[in-house]
């Protein structure tokens, strides 16, 4: 059985967030084990993977790109426009992750940071790596990936060049982002 690319792109899209998670959020008897299990699934994923696109190739790839570069733009991610108060919940998370040592502990507490981290955690190694400044970009770019991907997979669903152009409009209609 082989796997078309994003299909590829989007199971190492989620399942990566999870292998940091396990390399360090977990005690080591167990995210050995999980890493090596992780990474030797995607290998083999990897090897079975057809990078070629069968659909449209680049142009359907360039505007899908473009939908979901403007579809996280109107949703205030990175960009100028407003930014409701779920993004404040966002940086906070984001910023803790990425100026803590993980796991993180909350200052003078003696619980840990409790919540859904996958989305934060290639975000937050990224931010160490760089600088916190970068924030916008990298939260944009990693929204930009994912949307980009979902929108890839939802061409490929529908099978066909009109329809890889009218799927993403009609879904972001659907929830109240045209």
């Amino acid at each position: 059985m082989h796997f078309e690319w994003f299909e590829t792109s989007a199971i190492l899209y989620l399942v990566a967030p999870v292998f940091l998670f396990f390399a360090t959020f977990i005690r080591i008897v167990v995210a050995i084990p999980g890493c090596t299990f992780i990474a030797v699934g995607a290998y083999s994923l990897i090897r079975r993977t057809r990078w070629r696109d069968q659909m449209g190739g680049s142009l359907v790839s360039v505007y899908l790109l473009a939908i979901a570069c403007v579809w996280i733009w109107l949703s205030g991610g990175g960009g100028p426009l407003h930014q409701n108060t779920d993004w404040i919940k966002h940086y906070a998370i984001l910023n803790a992750l990425a100026q803590n040592h993980w796991p993180v502990e909350m200052a003078g507490q003696t619980g840990v940071l409790r919540y859904s981290l996958g989305w934060y955690l290639i975000l937050a190694l990224i931010l160490k790596a760089v600088t916190p400044h970068a924030q916008n970009v990298a939260l944009s770019l990693w929204s930009v990936t994912g949307i980009f991907i979902f929108f890839r997979i939802i061409a490929a669903v529908v099978g066909s060049r009109i329809g890889a152009f009218v799927a993403p409009l009609f879904f972001s209609y659907s929830v109240g982002l045209t």
